[in-house]
């Protein structure tokens, strides 16, 4: 995949300049660094929240890598709940432009999500376009849905969940994941999460975040399995 870098150092005597960050094959894996963030009070259900990231502290030539800024606007009224979100983020490499240090690269994305508290279950949906832009062209979206459903019985809230990924028009692969929480009071709670995701062929997400590889999966078109367990507490 196009690579997508948030942070440089300078070169060092003939060697290219060094980058660090992340990958196009994994959007989520973003940092925002050094960053400010205001939210709103509620109005009328309303809110809004803004957020500006100063970046890494570069020493190359791409200065401006890993600078960003994201804002969100959410209505939440009773039992229903919407929010939109948006992101742009500088990256500090694109093809062949290493050794150069570019810093035009920028990475878009939009989320539209929604949740409804039926009482005895909440049904929640969210929709993700992720998009890579340089000077040279823009990349596929990448397109994610969730759709997601809780229902608490008594002390313990059980939890399902589907996702599918596209690349343009093509699905690159679906995951399917169940949970379950169990509160010992107000501010703690046991909890334990598994997630089975199966890739399409040349394709290589797993479930700890890396792409085509690390140590939960390294095969394209394979599947990535993780389970967590741990417990919660809330200061």
């Amino acid at each position: 995949p196009t690579t997508f870098r948030t942070s440089q150092s300078a070169a060092t005597g003939s060697a290219a300049p060094t980058f660090a960050g992340t990958t196009w094959g994994d959007p989520s894996a973003i940092r925002m660094s050094n960053a400010i963030a205001y939210t709103s009070p509620v109005m009328s259900g309303f809110s809004v929240a803004a957020m500006y990231s100063f970046g890494n502290e570069n020493t190359g030539s791409a200065k401006a890598a890993g600078t960003g800024a994201s804002a969100r606007l959410t209505y939440a009224q009773g039992p229903l709940a919407i929010s939109f979100g948006s992101q742009a983020v500088k990256g500090g490499e694109i093809g062949t432009t290493l050794a150069a240090g570019s810093d035009r690269q920028k990475w878009i994305t939009n989320f539209l999500g929604g949740s409804y508290d039926f009482g005895i279950l909440k049904l929640s949906a969210g929709y993700k376009i992720d998009m890579l832009t340089s000077d040279a062209a823009l990349s596929d979206r990448l397109k994610g849905t969730i759709v997601g459903v809780s229902a608490p019985v008594g002390p313990v809230v059980l939890r399902a969940s589907y996702v599918e990924r596209r690349l343009g028009d093509d699905k690159i692969g679906n995951q399917a994941a169940v949970g379950v929480s169990y509160d010992l009071s107000k501010r703690t709670a046991l909890y334990a999460n598994y997630a089975d995701l199966d890739n399409e062929a040349g394709y290589g997400m797993s479930i700890n975040g890396t792409s085509n590889g690390g140590a939960v999966m390294s095969t394209a078109g394979g599947r990535s399995r993780g389970l967590e367990m741990g417990v919660r507490h809330i200061f």
